[in-house]
This record gives structure tokens, C-alpha cells and sequence, in this order.
């Protein structure tokens, strides 16, 4: 991973927990291991950016492995310490993250948009719309809707699933309907616009 090759140890949870979480970056570097419940496998988000910010976000294995290998190596009530102020969280990654996006190439990038890679994989991978607002912590589901766009190729596949189910066709006037109201399809009275 690229992020292997800047200097900043921590940046490569960082980029994971963000991926995985969708947590704010503020969010991130203020997590205290108070607040990680390994054996609920839960983050406790408080004092967030809204009310509707204060929430449990689930850990997946993903997230619980790194996490509990951080846990390892830390003497900080802090998941992401400062290297240079002891006790301190670590306040800034722009530099490294920064080198990060310049190695692997990618135009235009920002730490939050790993934010919104989150909502987009959620939505992806066909969760619920509420849910995925829950897990951002958006107090507004127009906010979560903006983050988790139905992409063209998405639009597309739905809209396919139609023709499978025989939806878009025009049903012949001379069949009968079934006992439901339905009248079946007949071969050859597709609808063109």
C-alpha cells in the first residue's frame, strides 16, 4: 500500500479505519481506546459534530484486527498520539497524506472523501439508506443522500433487473388477466418507445 512508504507510521490505520468507519477525520484522531469495545466489537462516537454524530459505529474484522494490533504497541489513552507532543493527539496528516495521493497517482483527493467512499461502498453493497445515515452520523438523510450517490452504472443495473422481470413489457389485449388483476405477457408485445 502506498502508505507504507511515507514516513508517518500512523497514516496507513488512518486511511483503514476511515475506509472502514467512515468516521470523521476529527473524529479518528481524537478516538480515545476508552471508547473501542473489543468485545462488542463497537467505536463509540461521543462529542461529535452534531447530536445526531454521538453514535456506536460496528467494527468488522477489518477494523478489529488493526485495532486490536495497535492496541499492542500503545501506552496513550490515545489511538493516534502525537510522535511529538507526549500525551497529545496527533494533529495534523496533510503532509503525509498528501505524498500518499502523489505516489498512487490519484487527481484531486481529500482525507474526508474517504467519507464518502464509505457511504458509496455502503450503499453498493445494497444497505438501506437509514442505515448508512446512522453510521456517518448525519442528523439529515439529504446529507447522507449527497455521500452515498446512486452512481450511472447502478442506475443502470436497477433498471436492468426490469427487463428480467418482464416489467417493461405491454401486456397483449387479447389475454386474459389472472387471478391477481395481472395479465400475463405474451411474446412480441414489448413496449417501444
Amino acid at each position: 500500500m502506498w502508505c507504507d512508504q511515507v514516513r508517518s507510521r500512523l497514516l496507513r490505520p488512518l486511511v483503514v479505519l476511515a475506509l472502514n468507519t467512515g468516521m470523521r477525520r476529527g473524529e479518528l484522531l481524537g478516538l480515545e481506546w476508552s471508547r473501542v469495545d473489543f468485545d462488542q466489537r463497537a467505536i463509540r462516537i461521543i462529542n461529535a459534530k452534531s447530536n445526531a454524530g454521538n453514535r456506536v459505529i460496528p467494527m468488522n474484522t477489518t477494523v478489529h484486527m488493526l485495532l486490536s494490533d495497535l492496541a499492542k504497541k500503545t501506552i496513550s489513552p490515545l489511538v493516534f498520539p502525537s510522535n511529538r507532543k507526549p500525551g497529545e493527539k496527533l494533529l495534523d496528516l496533510k503532509k503525509g497524506f498528501k505524498k500518499v495521493v502523489q505516489l498512487a497517482g490519484i487527481p484531486h483527493i481529500r482525507f474526508h472523501d474517504m467519507r464518502h467512499t464509505f457511504a458509496t461502498r455502503l450503499v453498493r453493497a445494497g444497505v438501506d439508506i437509514i442505515s448508512a445515515q446512522h453510521l456517518l452520523g448525519h442528523s439529515k438523510i439529504t446529507m447522507t443522500a449527497r455521500y452515498a450517490h446512486s452512481l450511472a452504472d447502478v442506475k443502470m443495473a436497477a433498471v436492468s433487473k426490469l427487463d428480467l422481470a418482464g416489467v417493461c413489457s405491454v401486456p397483449d389485449p387479447n389475454r386474459t388477466p389472472g387471478p391477481s388483476g395481472v395479465v400475463a405477457e405474451s411474446a412480441g408485445s414489448s413496449f417501444a418507445a
